[in-house]
């Protein structure tokens, strides 16, 4: 408070501020309500402690920001068991949590930076940061949140579920004008994306002023994609939430790029408190190819400034029990084993099982006879999902595949033309490519730098 000033309203200066911020009892409250921010989640305080240790010693360090993928590599330095399945989609997840939490800011070109110079340089000295980073590399991960296991029912029955888990639907739908790009096979699911945003749209905002609507196919171009956005803003100015999606058809696979590039241009141009767009673009599998043959460095810049870039996964054991729970069968842990390893967790193939038990409470009968079927390469099943994942379109892709398949668990530094061979010679932006692919489309892992095929995917292509 400045002399002179002795009733309200004072007058509070930046020099006023800075006083009180240099007590040390005031700084120390400061650190400690940071720290327990952090300690919400082991991962939390990986992100922020590395950033803050790679920025050390840097003159004006702390302003760096990061685009996911860069984040993504440091902390897997630290803590590899924490961060080294985890893909870039489930990282930048975590940076929207921290940016929330006021940790981190996301700018424009979708790259983070620590918000505060200030608050880190109360962190502790580079010693302090390194040995937090070094105690926390040799803990256990956290558990798999629920968010990321379950799936919403789209149908009463329920017969039919959502691709996407909870936490992946809420990434696509946060309550702005945003771009949000998902990529998936029809084994996982790509025809009931639409179904996916319309029932959450009816589940989440009914009986209030919401709507989601395909953008038509027709729609080829930015300059297209742009008037249509325009007209259709402004035709439903009433409604409060809008989703708005589209399938790009062959004719626009060449101006994807193109048209992402002018749907961020419009939602910047469109931010409100009152209402909110999504824009989203779903890519089948020769859309996804056609997006991962673009120049790398283009691609991460547009998906660095999306919300979020999506592919489904495969159903894992807790939501498996879920499903089965809710259907009243058995899903003991044995019976909840049997059906991850008959079908992988593939929505696909997962449909096909719960169609076939129909109203019995026992799924193993279903569940041995899809397990023959699938080992079988001629069976109609085995066939269906062969061609429902997308593989065979590319050549690159295949053979990637099956060099990955033959050599089980490779180093990824290997998947290249010398080491893959045949004819013809493969270039090295094809092999990364289409190792991008495989991971997106489920059909491999990659874990730490070691890639391996999925079984139930290795198991339907090792005959042929």
């Amino acid at each position: 408070m400045r002399p002179g000033n002795a009733s309200p309203p004072y007058n509070i200066g930046q020099n006023d501020v800075e006083a009180v911020y240099r007590l040390p009892q005031v700084r120390e409250r400061i650190r400690e309500r940071f720290d327990w921010t952090l300690a919400l989640d082991a991962r939390y305080q990986a992100i922020a402690w590395s950033m803050i240790w790679d920025q050390m010693g840097v003159r004006d360090g702390y302003a760096r920001t990061y685009p996911p993928g860069d984040i993504l590599r440091l902390v897997r330095e630290w803590w590899p068991q924490g961060f080294g399945d985890m893909s870039t989609e489930q990282l930048r997840s975590l940076l929207d949590e921290l940016g929330g939490l006021g940790v981190l800011v996301r700018n424009a070109d979708g790259h983070s930076r620590l918000r505060s110079p200030n608050l880190v340089r109360l962190m502790g000295t580079e010693g302090d940061i390194e040995n937090r980073l070094l105690e926390l590399s040799q803990r256990e991960p956290p558990s798999l949140f629920d968010a990321d296991s379950h799936h919403t029912p789209l149908d009463p029955a329920p017969q039919y579920y959502s691709p996407l888990s909870y936490a992946q639907e809420r990434s696509l739908t946060p309550p702005q004008f945003g771009v949000g790009l998902i990529f998936a096979s029809e084994a996982l699911g790509f025809a009931r994306l639409p179904e996916t945003f319309k029932q959450f749209i009816a589940g989440n905002w009914s009986g209030s002023p919401a709507m989601c609507t395909e953008i038509p196919a027709a729609i080829t171009d930015g300059e297209q994609l742009l008037a249509w956005l325009d007209q259709y803003l402004q035709t439903h100015e009433r409604q409060e939430r809008l989703i708005v999606y589209q399938q790009p058809s062959d004719s626009a696979w060449g101006n994807l790029a193109s048209l992402i590039r002018v749907a961020l241009h419009f939602c910047t141009r469109h931010q409100s408190r009152k209402r909110w767009m999504r824009v989203l673009f779903l890519c089948d599998p020769p859309a996804t190819w056609t997006w991962l043959s673009l120049p790398q460095k283009q691609r991460e810049e547009l998906e660095n400034r999306a919300d979020a870039v999506v592919f489904p996964y495969r159903w894992n054991l807790i939501g498996i029990r879920q499903r089965l729970a809710q259907h009243d069968k058995l899903h003991s842990d044995e019976v909840c084993q049997s059906v991850l390893r008959a079908t992988g967790g593939w929505p696909l193939l997962l449909d096909t099982l719960f169609a076939r038990c129909g109203s019995q409470d026992d799924p193993r009968p279903a569940i041995q006879t899809i397990e023959r079927e699938m080992a079988e390469p001629a069976s109609v099943l085995c066939q269906q999902f062969r061609d429902a994942l997308g593989l065979e379109r590319h050549a690159v892709v295949g053979r990637v595949l099956d060099f990955v398949r033959h050599e089980d668990h490779v180093p990824v530094e290997v998947i290249t033309p010398e080491w893959i061979g045949g004819e013809p010679t493969l270039d090295i932006e094809a092999c990364i490519a289409a190792v991008e692919y495989l991971q997106r489309m489920n059909c491999i892992a990659l874990v730490g730098d070691m890639v391996s095929v999925e079984p139930t995917v290795k198991g339907v292509f090792a005959p042929l």
